[in-house]
């Protein structure tokens, strides 16, 4: 259905993590689903997985990325979903998901000790700046997408301020 509509992406999940279905279980059953629609189908369709706390982490996607060995399949990286999932040192991070990453999604956390709220990006206490900067340096022509879920983020602004505020911190990047 993608190829039929000329997306360049599908986006697809992977199932919830839950005690009955262990994490093994998923980086096993996921690659191999993927390898044979990706066998049969020859589209210029990319499928990505975009790393989210609660389902896989962006190190399982790339594991998962890994073992299929596909450039067609990888990453959507949502940094802001690293923290979260408390992965670790997130320049490694970084390094890890770069080679995989066919889409950055852009959305910011403010962090109040244990707890978050969501923030626009450049306002909060995901290093987005740095992550933007790391993957250009890479030589990164992917898309960049603003996060932008008033649906569950009910304190940021409507999207009549919050996109001229993304915009603006996507024009002083430098």
């Amino acid at each position: 259905v993608a190829t039929w509509l000329g997306a360049q992406r599908v986006r697809i999940g992977t199932p919830k993590l839950r005690e009955d279905l262990p994490i093994g279980a998923i980086l096993d059953r996921v690659p191999e689903i993927i390898m044979r629609v990706l066998k049969e189908d020859l589209s210029p369709t990319q499928v990505a997985i975009q790393n989210h706390a609660g389902h896989c982490n962006s190190l399982q996607v790339v594991e998962m990325a890994e073992r299929v060995g596909n450039p067609r399949f990888g990453l959507i990286f949502s940094p802001e979903h690293t923290l979260l999932t408390k992965e670790g040192d997130f320049e490694e991070v970084r390094r890890r998901v770069f080679p995989w990453t066919q889409q950055l999604y852009l959305a910011d956390l403010a962090f109040e000790g244990p707890k978050h709220h969501h923030a626009l990006p450049g306002e909060g206490d995901v290093p987005l700046r740095e992550t933007i900067h790391f993957f250009e340096e890479k030589g990164y022509t992917g898309f960049y997408s603003f996060k932008w879920e008033k649906i569950w983020a009910k304190q940021i602004p409507e999207a009549e301020d919050a996109f001229p505020k993304f915009l603006e911190f996507m024009r002083n990047l430098a």
